[in-house]
């Protein structure tokens, strides 16, 4: 083997598990359209996944199972036995067997010719003619049978994007390519699993887009770290489609293939950085796969996939690895490919096994562990609307007593999704996003982020008849203000530290890291970023605040001034004094303004001065240097933050050409993540 295909062996090995084979166009450059809150939503939010979306009603389940075949008789009919002999319980089930092209000579266009002329095929194409007379006489009892040969070859990127079209919410399809060989049990499964988690309500989530009987092994990222499932019960979900039995629910997959079909017509590629389907794309096989296509519509919809966990010896469906196959676009390609990854030993599910066993064991969904394309563990639907939620969610995000805490309201949407990938970038995943409601914000929760929603009815908790009093015209952005400062207080009596930032402010490095274990060291009771040391000019887009009882009575104070100045004209005393800068907020200012002067022992810090070149902390969106990356230019090595304020006023083109060029821009024309970093 040369080493072009040791190669492609060895990066094959590491997702052959998953290799084989919206009515929302997405596929467009922010700069090309207004990017506003509502356009975020609509480009980001599935439109399944809008509140009225909800379970189907159990009336007419049925499902079709799709067989993909093209010159592999042997493994054909061993996986139409397996099928054939499956319990399907007295359900009527439609069979397609669907048959890639494949050249004839004209010796054979006519199989039932009686005539002897010499044959002059290939052993290849001799062999596809005996597969068509094969699935012509296959009997099948549980159901209709249609067999489709193709018109043209399509390969197996083709012959699974065009096997299915849902013709209703209560279709399934089930798809195998002819390797693969099926346990008796594995319809009962299916059909137990689909009752449970699409049609009983409780359990219902637009998020998950099919099943699959496949064993998962290895995490498909860069370097195949191995994959180690820590679910407790018999059930996870899992990001990755597994292709060995995978059943397909209809909603995601109408999403899919018309995502599929737009990005194709514009000759869009499916990158993904970090992972192993990426590094197929510049190679002739990844122009014949089809799992990159799934995994980054996938990632983009953040959408999840439901995975038996079963003991390691069992399976409900084998994957044989046979010799020839679909010419390419599935993890069992040819034979170099298949002598690349050492396959477990498995075996099939037996009716007797089955019984001591926990198969059939469904639990609430709210049970099941969730786990992203890394195999981490993705806590969803982390949403607070009252203070009691807001603790539940600091329980899961603090590290060392310690809560990142990321102000998003009226921060665009596509600057927040840009945030959120440089953050992944940073290796930094506990925070919690303070945010307006608004589809974007909620459907972060979805994904795994913890929210806060800085809504009327937790104003109304926090603080009570107390912002009744506030001028109505004024109420939108000052209520906002005195929430955040309330849900902080909050966190602070809570027993937490808070670090305060914004998502509007880009961190170039990990300032946590960075400053982090600081502030216990020098006990530091707040600590902020001084522009300029004179007039002590601060920015809100990073305040550190210890939860001491100097710094708790201190911030109480805070809230009982600004509460006052709200309900008055009068201009506050203490922010006279300052020349306020453009959009600064006077919540900061006023806060390390009080700390300043506190009387009390208190332990304040200028975050500048703890670094060794402290001058170039900050820079603004303006102060990019041209064509020049942050990082490797420098006269900018010194940054730690980049200000986007003011991005709403300019074109999006020109700010994402800037922060491009600056090595800062992490999101795709998509408006999702061009990497997933697994790496820890």
């Amino acid at each position: 083997m040369g080493a072009r295909g040791w190669f492609i062996g060895v990066a094959a090995a590491l997702l052959l598990f998953v290799m084989t084979g919206y009515h929302m166009v997405i596929c467009r450059f922010p700069g090309t359209h207004k990017l506003e809150a509502d356009n975020i939503s609509r480009l980001l939010v599935p439109s399944s996944l809008s509140s009225s979306s909800s379970a189907a009603k159990p009336q007419k389940f049925g499902m079709v199972i799709k067989v993909l075949a093209f010159n592999r008789l042997e493994s054909l009919i061993r996986c139409l036995t397996s099928l054939a002999n499956a319990d399907y319980g007295g359900d009527t089930v439609k069979l397609h067997i669907l048959v890639d092209h494949f050249r004839f000579e004209s010796s054979e266009l006519d199989p039932s010719t009686e005539e002897e002329e010499e044959d002059d095929s290939t052993p290849e194409e001799g062999g596809a003619h005996e597969i068509l007379m094969y699935v012509d006489g296959f009997k099948w009892q549980h159901g209709p049978k249609e067999v489709h040969y193709r018109s043209k070859k399509l390969g197996l990127q083709g012959q699974w994007i065009e096997a299915w079209w849902p013709s209703n919410d209560d279709e399934f399809a089930f798809i195998v390519e002819d390797d693969v060989e099926l346990s008796r049990l594995f319809y009962r499964y299916l059909r137990g699993v689909v009752s449970t988690y699409y049609y009983k309500p409780q359990n219902y989530d637009p998020s998950i887009y099919g099943v699959s009987l496949q064993c998962p092994q290895l995490v498909p990222s860069k370097g195949g770290l191995p994959l180690v499932v820590n679910a407790t019960g018999n059930l996870f979900l899992y990001q990755m489609v597994g292709t060995w039995g995978q059943l397909l629910f209809p909603r995601p997959w109408k999403e899919f293939r018309i995502w599929y079909d737009k990005c194709k017509s514009k000759d869009m590629r499916p990158f993904l950085g970090g992972m192993v389907t990426n590094t197929w794309n510049n190679t002739q096989l990844g122009e014949q796969m089809w799992t990159p296509w799934f995994v980054k519509f996938i990632h983009l919809r953040g959408y999840f996939n439901l995975y038996t966990k079963l003991q390691s010896d069992q399976a409900l469906s084998i994957l044989h690895r046979d010799h020839g196959g679909d010419g390419g676009g599935g993890g069992h390609v040819n034979a170099s490919i298949k002598s690349a990854a050492a396959e477990p030993n498995l075996k099939l599910i037996s009716v007797d096994e089955a019984i001591n066993i926990s198969l059939w064991e469904m639990e609430p969904l709210k049970l099941i562990k969730w786990y992203d394309f890394c195999f981490r563990e993705v806590k969803v639907g982390r949403i607070a609307n009252t203070v009691a939620e807001l603790s539940g969610i600091l329980r899961l995000v603090e590290v060392n007593k310690t809560v990142l805490m990321v102000n998003a309201v009226h921060v665009q949407g596509w600057v927040v999704q840009n945030w959120l990938c440089q953050m992944q970038s940073l290796g930094l995943r506990n925070f919690v996003l303070l945010g307006d409601d608004r589809p974007f914000v909620r459907d972060l929760a979805r994904r795994g982020h913890a929210v806060v929603i800085l809504s009327a009815a937790l104003s109304t908790e926090l603080l009570g008849q107390e912002i009744s009093g506030i001028d109505i015209m004024r109420e939108d952005d000052l209520r906002q203000d005195l929430i955040t400062m309330q849900v902080v207080d909050a966190v602070l009596h809570l027993g937490y530290r808070v670090w305060l930032t914004r998502a509007d402010a880009m961190w170039v490095h990990n300032l946590l890291s960075l400053f982090g274990n600081k502030m216990e060291q020098l006990k530091v009771d707040v600590a902020g970023i001084e522009l300029t040391r004179d007039h002590h000019r601060f920015h809100r887009s990073l305040l550190y605040i210890s939860n001491s009882n100097a710094t708790v009575h201190l911030w109480g104070k805070l809230v009982k001034d600004f509460l006052e100045a709200a309900k008055s004209d009068a201009p506050d005393p203490d922010l006279g004094q300052l020349p306020i800068m453009q959009g600064e907020s006077a919540l900061w200012w006023k806060f390390l303004l009080m700390s300043l002067k506190s009387e009390a022992d208190f332990g304040y810090r200028d975050l500048s001065t703890m670094l060794v070149q402290p001058d170039l902390m900050i820079i603004g969106l303006d102060d990019l240097p041209p064509n020049r990356r942050v990082a490797m230019n420098t006269s900018v090595t010194n940054t730690h933050i980049v200000l986007l304020d003011g991005v709403a006023r300019r074109k999006p083109s020109d700010v994402i050409q800037r922060l491009n060029a600056a090595g800062l821009w992490f999101i795709d024309k998509e408006l999702s993540c061009k990497h997933i970093h697994c790496q820890p």
